[in-house]
């Protein structure tokens, strides 16, 4: 959480529902509030991730006009400050939006920080389909729409691609500085419970 509150770019990788997105966004809501003119992306590969951190998002941040760009449902206030999206169709648009921006002589839709959830699925060793594939080349587009800090976190990157994660990332955002945090513990112990046919067991 100081990393990102002082500005350092991360990739954090750390268990499944072990409070990676709870932190990033923890550091978030002070930059937020403490900053002006942030515009948030973050961006997460599938719609149900998308749409449940959209309404975490919105409810945590009431102040300010957050966006949503994915397959099922999109919601694009006028001014957003937070846009969360998936890879392909945040990309599609951002590029219409450049588009139309020229067109009307406006600055474009620039990203200060960027989320990158999932950040694992960069890599199309983890694509089993084109659709995969191309949702690994929008991310990898996004991220050089990122202008100063990128927070990107995940449970399954494996030790020996953390270093060409890391190059990958500073080399589209051109951000030269980017530090690694890996953790193996949960905050909060899970428990595992299984249906037996009449109730839950432990």
């Amino acid at each position: 959480i100081d990393c990102i509150r002082e500005g350092k770019s991360v990739i954090v990788r750390g268990p499944t529902s072990g409070g990676k997105t709870f932190a990033a966004m923890a550091a978030i809501d002070v930059i937020l509030n403490t900053i002006l003119k942030v515009v948030l992306l973050y961006c997460a590969p599938t719609d149900h991730l998308c749409l449940q951190t959209w309404a975490s998002i919105s409810k945590t941040f009431p102040r300010q006009k957050v966006a949503i760009v994915c397959g099922i449902f999109s919601y694009l206030p006028a001014d957003a400050t937070i846009y969360i999206g998936t890879p392909i169709e945040t990309l599609s648009y951002i590029m219409t939006h450049q588009d139309i921006a020229r067109l009307k002589g406006v600055p474009p839709v620039e990203f200060t920080i960027g989320i990158f959830d999932e950040v694992h699925t960069l890599s199309t060793t983890f694509a089993d389909s084109a659709v995969s594939r191309i949702r690994s080349e929008a991310m990898g587009i996004l991220l050089s729409f990122i202008k100063k800090q990128v927070v990107a976190i995940s449970a399954t990157i494996h030790d020996a691609d953390l270093p060409l994660l890391s190059d990958f990332i500073k080399t589209q955002t051109g951000i030269t500085s980017l530090e690694t945090i890996v953790y193996g513990e949960r905050p909060v112990p899970t428990t595992r419970f299984i249906w037996n046919g009449t109730d839950l067991a432990v």
